[in-house]
């Protein structure tokens, strides 16, 4: 008796795993389809609270970002390589033979040794990224990449906030929006202001303006800007180029 409890009790514990599973199996679409629209479902990224479909959009965005970074990459490869064509190889050359190991001279040939990988120093607050935006779950996934990476990333909600931490510490780069809610208030060159207020006792760290900046893409050049993009692409490239990250080992 006290084995075929055992086995009843074994069959029990697995039918629960296998309910789930059949529901998912039938159900599994209009689940998710609820969980993609619903506003209810909540998932915390960074010290940020994002919906199910604020992660998803910003997941699709950086996607297919990508995509158009790599099909631009393609047309311009494709402009620029050269037709392909046989090798002619010289008559004199096929009549020689190939040098043995021991003919050629070490240092001799066109081989060189690839450079050493580039290593990163650990995070300090000069490899720290400030983030000015009032809305920053709309950033949470890309700032929480870089910092599972290692790089912190700070965040401030206005100009006050971010020239508060800016007198605290230092920062290898400033990623700022443009417009935002300032005490209350649209304001909608609140990025191109704090570039202003910057330059004016820090001319070097790079600053870059993310997102649409309409009009006063050539104020912010003028006014020292490093970089004006909406492309994440871009902005992760830039990073990359800093040094704060790496695209490989």
């Amino acid at each position: 008796m006290s084995a075929i409890a055992a086995l009843i009790g074994a069959v029990a514990s697995l039918l629960w795993p296998l309910l789930v599973i059949v529901v998912l199996l039938v159900f599994g679409g209009q689940l998710l389809a609820k969980l993609r629209h619903s506003d209810d479902v909540t998932l915390e990224i960074g010290g940020q609270r994002l919906s199910i479909r604020q992660a998803a959009d910003q997941q699709a965005d950086m996607i297919s970002d990508l995509q158009l970074e790599v099909a631009s990459l393609k047309r311009r490869l494709d402009a620029t390589a050269p037709p392909v064509t046989e090798p002619v190889t010289p008559a004199a050359e096929l009549a020689t033979p190939d040098p043995g190991p021991d003919d050629t001279p070490w240092g001799s040939g066109d081989w060189q040794a690839p450079p050493p990988a580039r290593r990163v120093s650990p995070a300090t607050p000069s490899h720290s990224i400030l983030w000015v935006d009032d809305h920053p779950e709309n950033n949470a996934m890309l700032a929480e990449t870089w910092r599972r990476d290692g790089v912190p990333v700070d965040t401030a909600l206005s100009t006050d906030d971010a020239l508060r931490l800016l007198g605290e510490r230092s920062y290898a780069l400033i990623i700022s929006d443009l417009g935002r809610v300032e005490s209350g208030a649209v304001v909608p060159d609140a990025g191109l202001r704090l570039l202003t207020q910057v330059r004016t006792f820090d001319p070097v760290t790079p600053f870059v303006l993310y997102g649409n900046t309409g009009p006063y893409a050539d104020d912010a050049r003028a006014a020292g800007v490093t970089l004006v993009t909406r492309s994440t692409f871009d902005l992760v490239e830039y990073v990359s180029q800093l040094g704060l990250i790496t695209t490989g080992a």
